[in-house]
């Protein structure tokens, strides 16, 4: 159950008493499904790798509504879907709900069912999109949209199409689409209010969306414009975006930047109290209000704009909160808290990210700055004599250095993948057998996957599925390798000692955890050796795709002064110690938070959160 404020003693009044109130009339509501015994835990820990989303409608159903129910169903869903595709999520969880349906208050809340759309064919059928919106009702009754977000948060099931969201899921974008033509009717009086709602959307990490009946134009003697929705800039500071249809007859639409809404809404035709009711609600969690009367005018090509403005401002809530740090993300003892991490490990650590940060295969942390190609990880009879080698490529920034390029080997296949500090350039930067961005199903014969946003997101991710050769009881054994802006990361799920048990480098011996020289025995336990140690040398090869400096016999350039130059710089910081800790809180590992803060203030950047 989703866990709110003490404080909130009206709605935790409520929830005590659904029980009761949920009960559907069996004869009158038939199809609707019953609400979810095991539900999702929106503050909880995720523990995969895979990136999620979470759409959920929660519609009024009011007899008013077909055609509202219709444009969801078959405009504007598809177009979501779509969108999430080209952002190569690898789920997208569609959960469907109802308020309002009947004349009295003896159901005030429906739950339609949850799917996992990226399953639908592409276009989805008609059959694909009636599975959880087909059984909307318009039955008319008490609207209370407060008390059908709140359940429609908490009736999210914990399990969805046979996946269980909190194991396979790395990372998880929340958005909630609410839609009435009414402003509040409270289903039990002074038990919601408004403060419960908020807190409700912002425990679970929902962006929320109102469609409402709120008139967004501006008066004749100004700029004389109507609008479909608006919501705060993603790209501009301080602004927000109106989207402004084109005309009737266009399916396009142009955004005005304003410096301000409330000149811009107006409450007429019956609308009451919804700026009040809702437009907050929205604009607080980077949301979108949009006018309800606008997509009424029916008219194709107008209506397929607004459903084209709708999908848009979705892209537009995914990309603020990638870039924010705000997703939900996979927190466990074992790695990072942030970008798309991994699960907890049967043998230990083994990870390597931002600034750069290492730990150990037993999870113990160290840094080294200098500047070249390192071993990361070898094997030569790894996976029955393929081989594995993985190197990184580190670069020198003033005091502090960084993972440029990651390279790994298996059997006779090499991936690069490469990150970028181009802040316009969202690539996704890789080779496969040197060639640039070829396609490839397989390294060394086993399973790759690339994930990548594509749209205005700095965050791409290779995952190789080693479960073929190697089993392990927590799930599947896999490689991640992943760039955020510049920066590399590596990290193992389900390591086992099968799989790693011999391997040398710098994360160490996998059985004792001994960072050991390359002789195998002597243990170096002053990193800056370590680091030198672990330079490549023409015995381990070369496997990136062009040669960098340093190269052996050339040394590995150690920083000047570091931690002079480095305690100089930080006290010189235009971000505070305080900014960059409150960015980095929702890690839950103390040394990835400890870690956050450092790169946030070494690189200025308070997307570092990110890399994590």
């Amino acid at each position: 159950m989703m866990t709110m404020d003490n404080s909130n003693s009206n709605y935790k009044t409520l929830v005590l008493s659904l029980s009761s109130v949920l009960l559907f009339n069996a004869a009158s509501v038939s199809a609707v499904v019953a609400v979810p015994t095991d539900k999702y835990d929106h503050q909880g820990t995720l523990s995969g790798v895979q990136d999620c989303a979470l759409l959920s409608l929660v519609v009024d159903e009011s007899g008013s509504m077909t055609w509202e129910h219709e444009f969801l169903k078959t405009k504007a869903i598809p177009l979501m879907v779509a969108d999430y595709r080209t952002k190569n999520y690898d789920h997208l969880f569609l959960c469907s709900h109802g308020f309002g349906a009947q004349k009295n208050k003896d159901t005030g809340f429906a739950f339609h069912g949850c799917v996992d759309a990226l399953t639908w064919s592409d276009p989805p059928t008609n059959t694909e999109l009636g599975t959880v919106m087909g059984t909307w009702r318009t039955l008319g009754g008490v609207e209370d949209a407060y008390l059908g977000v709140l359940e429609g948060i908490e009736n999210t099931p914990a399990t969805i199409d046979g996946i269980q969201l909190a194991t396979t899921c790395g990372t998880m974008f929340k958005s909630m689409i609410m839609l009435t033509d009414e402003d509040r009717d409270e289903f039990l009086a002074g038990q919601i209010t408004k403060t419960d709602v908020e807190t409700g959307l912002s425990n679970a990490g929902f962006v929320f969306n109102a469609i409402v009946n709120l008139d967004m134009s501006s008066p004749p003697d100004k700029e004389n414009f109507e609008s479909f929705g608006f919501f705060p800039s993603d790209d501009t500071a301080g602004k927000f975006e109106f989207f402004v249809p084109d005309g009737t007859s266009l399916p396009t639409y142009t955004t005005l930047y304003k410096d301000e809404y409330l000149t811009y809404l107006d409450t007429g035709g019956g609308a009451g109290t919804s700026i009040n009711d809702y437009t907050t609600l929205a604009l607080d969690t980077k949301g979108a209000v949009y006018d309800l009367g606008m997509l009424r005018l029916q008219g194709d090509p107008y209506t397929e704009a607004f459903a084209n403005s709708l999908a848009d401002t979705q892209v537009k809530e995914i990309t603020n909160a990638e870039s924010t740090g705000t997703l939900q993300t996979v927190t466990n003892s074992g790695t990072t808290g942030g970008g798309g991490g991994a699960e907890s490990f049967t043998g230990g650590g083994g990870t390597v990210l931002g600034d750069p940060h290492f730990k150990t295969w037993k999870n113990e942390h160290y840094e080294y700055h200098g500047q070249c190609d390192m071993v990361f990880v070898k094997d030569p009879n790894f996976a029955n004599g393929l081989g594995l080698d993985i190197h990184i490529r580190s670069k020198l920034v003033r005091y502090w250095s960084y993972i440029q390029s990651v390279a790994i080997r298996i059997g006779s296949d090499i991936l690069e993948l490469q990150g970028s500090a181009d802040p316009e350039d969202y690539s996704f930067h890789y080779w496969i057998n040197y060639e640039y961005q070829a396609e490839i199903d397989t390294l060394g014969g086993f399973p790759i996957k690339g994930h990548s946003k594509k749209v205005h997101s700095h965050k791409n991710k290779f995952e190789i599925d080693l479960s073929s050769a190697f089993t392990s009881s927590e799930g599947p054994t896999k490689i991640l390798v992943s760039s955020f802006k510049e920066f590399l990361k590596v990290e193992f799920e389900n390591a086992s000692e099968e799989a790693f048990g011999n391997t040398i480098g710098l994360l160490g011996d996998f059985k004792n955890g001994k960072t050991l020289a390359r002789d195998g025995v002597t243990v170096l336990d002053d990193f800056t050796e370590l680091g030198q140690e672990w330079q490549v040398v023409p015995a381990d090869g070369h496997i990136f795709h062009e040669s960098s400096k340093p190269q052996f016999p050339e040394l590995c350039i150690e920083p000047e002064d570091p931690r002079g130059e480095r305690a100089r710089r930080l006290e010189e910081s235009s971000i505070s110690e305080e900014q960059a800790e409150t960015a980095c809180a929702q890690l839950k590992d103390p040394v990835d938070r400890k870690d956050c803060v450092y790169d946030i203030l070494a690189t200025q950047d308070m997307d570092m959160v990110g890399a994590f």
